[in-house]
């Protein structure tokens, strides 16, 4: 993962000295979602998607190799007709890291995202640390959010996303919503820089 873009974001730029290392001629898949009702009726605008990158040589003194980690929930179902339904996604940090931003997303029927982290030893009275508080979710405002002075990462440290739903604008008769890539669809994940 090199970078993305959502409602809200001009530019992503990272924090000063960091950077992910892209290898020479490796070749890039750009993912978009496109409005396929506006392409099946022919009002669809033409395609002005572009990409810039800013370089900088490997081995720049000062510089650092970053990388982004989603921690993301893809396997739940929101009830239709539900005011406060929450979804959470976990992950037990592997190695130390320091965390320099993030970048929080979920779609339209999102009301509120935190992140928190609990330090290892984890045990049930293990308090948890926010470490990013959404609490007026807006579709139109996501972009990657930098520290300034990152956290700190131990391994065995859990990181937590959790995310809340609205969903009494739709009809509860109808399926729950999913997972997916469509803006009616729904997404519960964090990056983390």
């Amino acid at each position: 993962f090199v970078g993305g873009w959502a409602p809200g974001l001009k530019v992503n730029r990272f924090p000063q000295g960091t950077g992910i290392k892209i290898l020479q001629d490796r070749k890039m898949i750009m993912q978009i979602h496109y409005n396929l009702e506006q392409f099946s009726t022919g009002t669809a605008p033409p395609d002005r998607t572009k990409m810039a990158l800013k370089t900088i040589p490997v081995g720049t003194p000062g510089s650092i190799e970053a990388h982004v980690v989603p921690v993301f929930n893809d396997s739940f179902q929101l009830p239709r007709g539900m005011p406060n339904q929450q979804v959470e996604a976990t992950l037990i940090s592997p190695t130390p890291a320091t965390i320099y931003s993030m970048f929080p997303h979920m779609h339209t029927l999102g009301t509120k995202l935190k992140v928190s982290v609990a330090r290892a030893p984890i045990t049930n009275e293990t308090p948890e640390e926010c470490l990013l508080d959404v609490p007026h979710w807006d579709f139109s405002w996501q972009q990657f959010l930098n520290y300034a002075s990152p956290v700190t990462i131990k391994t065995g440290d859990r990181l937590k996303v959790t995310c809340t739903f609205d969903t009494t604008s739709l009809s509860p008769e109808e399926n729950p919503i999913v997972w997916g890539p469509g803006t009616s669809d729904e997404k519960c994940l964090n990056f983390f820089y």
